[in-house]
């Protein structure tokens, strides 16, 4: 055991003080091309023991840049040493690797959050160099840790193989979903690639007024990178909780928090960041959000199918149904519309008109023009309401067989939907309304409660008997 212990401490000594050295190589290379070097060590000095909060009365002196350092050491090594306590213990149980993977992602997280907290008064530094140093640094220490542990270091880099390559595939699919449903509504606004240039400039240069965007190449296509990078490092940890749920399902509830903490994120983020992202229309953020976590777990789910049958039980049925009922109700509003429109002379019309009151405020029907991306981004909208709409109704359908009298409720569903429908044209396009006819709406949502109804019944046979047999009265019971 002592010998054991000797080796830990060895082993996180020696990793702490590599980790430790990268960095500071690292914002030497950095100070040094700024032509100020050894400025970060003597800034970050200044602002921690002194309080200092003006760049311009930190001077740069061995003292300072000694005093840093030392506690830089300090800390690094102490992180090392927790990591190969991790690492020894993962020798003996495999379980401990994903802690150690975690205690790397939480240690990025606290060095970032740290430069951040600082920065708001003394540090000039970028995130992308706290990221840097720290990523350089996590690299060199984990290489350490398995060189000393090939065994333990084979076994995980097999299965963090298999973890990276589904999780970067799902994070591809989620960041190709999000860049496809925002350029439809940047086109849809008549300012394509807008929305990522407006995420670009506040991450990169700080813009706050969204009246000084200049959409620029080098800035979509900075924000692209980032934006690919983050949903890939998302996807990674989706496919390692994933891998885990696998043996313990009862994590699946784990797995439903890192989606929805995953939502709350960007509109944290729209805070964080400012006013520019205010420019941005909170509904369309969520409704990419959504779009890309349905392909993710679509995507993760077709490649565990005996997990996902585990998972959803008898809810997968429901939630099929739900699924092309929805499509065929959107579908049924669609038809309807197109013929509505085509019989006026103005094919397409009816979802130009709704996309641009949702998508770009248009309220005077005069100024509607037809146009794909319009209708492209209604169109989106349009199903995924339906979709969820359908899920909703398939489950009250399964529960309605077990006690009919809820078919009552179902009904009642239809008939909010139709009352919600016409409620939310008026908030969002009151004007644009008078450009439609009332009749014509409501013949629209019939013919799709209709259509989605008769799928329901068709596939639950007995309970569209038993809803035509009399019910028993009270009297009889």
């Amino acid at each position: 055991m002592e010998l054991f212990e000797r080796r830990v401490l060895r082993e996180g000594i020696i990793a702490g003080l590599l980790g430790a050295a990268i960095v500071a190589v690292w914002f030497l290379i950095v100070d040094a091309l700024a032509g100020q070097p050894f400025a970060t060590p003597a800034y970050l000095w200044g602002a921690i023991f002194k309080g200092l909060r003006d760049p311009h009365t930190i001077q740069v002196s061995a003292r300072a840049v000694f005093g840093y350092t030392v506690l830089h050491l300090f800390a690094f090594a102490a992180f090392g040493l927790l990591c190969a306590m991790l690492i020894a213990a993962a020798e003996q149980d495999s379980a401990y690797v994903s802690a150690s993977l975690v205690l790397f992602g939480c240690f990025q997280l606290f060095l970032l959050g740290l430069a951040w907290f600082l920065s708001r008064w003394v540090v000039q530094l970028l995130w992308w160099e706290v990221l840097i140093a720290n990523l350089l640094a996590s690299s060199v220490m984990a290489g350490y840790f398995f060189l000393g542990h090939r065994a333990l270091g084979a076994s995980v880099i097999g299965e963090v193989r298999v973890t990276l390559r589904k999780g970067t595939v799902a994070g591809l699919i989620g960041a190709g979903l999000v860049a496809i449903w925002f350029l439809i509504f940047d086109l849809a606004q008549g300012q394509p690639l807008r929305t990522p240039a407006l995420l670009g400039a506040a991450l990169f240069e700080g813009l706050r007024d969204p009246a000084q965007l200049q959409i620029t190449i080098p800035i979509v296509a900075g924000y692209t990178v980032l934006h690919v990078v983050a949903f890939a490092l998302f996807g990674v940890l989706c496919a390692t909780v994933l891998a885990a749920l696998e043996r313990e399902p009862v994590l699946i509830w784990a797995f439903i928090a890192l989606f929805a903490c995953f939502e709350v994120f960007f509109f944290v983020l729209q805070g964080v960041v400012g006013s520019a992202l205010g420019a941005l229309v909170g509904w369309s953020v969520l409704a990419g959000n959504l779009l890309a976590s349905a392909g993710m777990l679509g995507y993760f789910f077709i490649g565990h199918r005996a997990l996902g049958r585990e998972i959803l039980g008898r809810h997968a049925t429901a939630l099929r149904d739900g699924v092309i009922a929805g499509l065929i109700g959107a579908g049924a509003v669609a038809f309807w519309f197109l013929l509505y429109d085509i019989a006026k002379g103005q094919p397409l019309r009816t979802p130009a008109l709704l996309g641009a009151a949702l998508f770009q405020g248009i309220a005077a029907p005069e100024a509607v023009h037809v146009n794909l991306a319009a209708v492209a981004g209604y169109t989106i909208v349009h199903a995924l309401a339906f979709v969820i709409f359908g899920i909703i109704a398939a489950f009250l359908v399964v529960a309605a067989e077990r006690q009919p009298l809820l078919l009552i409720g179902l009904f009642m569903l239809f008939a909010a939907f139709e009352v919600f429908f016409f409620g939310l044209i008026l908030i969002l396009a009151e004007s644009i309304l008078g450009a439609l006819v009332w009749w014509a709406i409501f013949i629209g949502n019939l013919l799709a409660a209709g259509a989605m109804l008769l799928y329901f019944f068709a596939g639950h046979r007995a309970l569209g008997r038993r809803l035509l047999e009399p019910w028993p009265s009270e009297e009889g019971t």
